[in-house]
Order: C-alpha cells, then structure tokens, then sequence
C-alpha cells in the first residue's frame, strides 16, 4: 500500500484521537482516500489526508470550534487548489503549523 497510512499511523503522526478521525470522516472534515468497509478492512489515508489531519488537529488546539471545521477545511482546499492550479501541493511537515 505505497503512499498511504493506516489510522493507527496517522494518529501517530498528528496527535490526532481515533474518535476524532471517525467523526471528521463522518462529517466531511477529512475523508480516508480508502474508506474500509465491513469487516477486515480498514481506512487508508493519503499524504494531503495526513496534512490535512494535522492542520485540523492543530485548529482545534487553536481554538476553533468543532462545528466549523467543515466549513474551514473546504475554505483552505479551494485555496490550495488555487495555489497549486489545481496541482497536489507538497506541504512540509514543519510547515502545518497553523
């Protein structure tokens, strides 16, 4: 599976909590590329899902509330897409500080 990580690593990665990462699924904040269903399967997430975990789980340590991570994640996706004219923009890992 190149290129992509499991919960358990993301979590490892971003501080992220697993109830966390399933609520942020649900709810659109960050989606698994891979979304697992049934049994024995498992979601896999891509490099820009692990950045944009960190960059959720640093908002929340800021401050933000729940409830608005949604809109604030699709806010900062249209951006970057403008950024990267539509590219993957390749974000160092010391640069998620928000």
């Amino acid at each position: 599976m190149a290129n992509r990580f499991t919960a358990a690593i993301v979590r490892a990665l971003t501080g992220a909590k697993e109830s966390q990462l399933e609520h942020w699924g649900r709810s659109g904040v960050v989606r698994a590329h891979d979304s697992g269903q049934g049994p024995g399967r498992y979601r896999a997430y891509s490099l820009e899902n692990v950045v944009e975990v960190a960059i959720a789980v640093e908002l929340v340590g800021t401050g933000i509330p729940v409830p608005k991570l949604p809109a604030v994640m699709t806010a900062l996706r249209a951006d970057w897409a403008a950024f990267a004219g539509g590219a993957t923009v390749l974000v160092l890992w010391s640069a998620c500080q928000v």
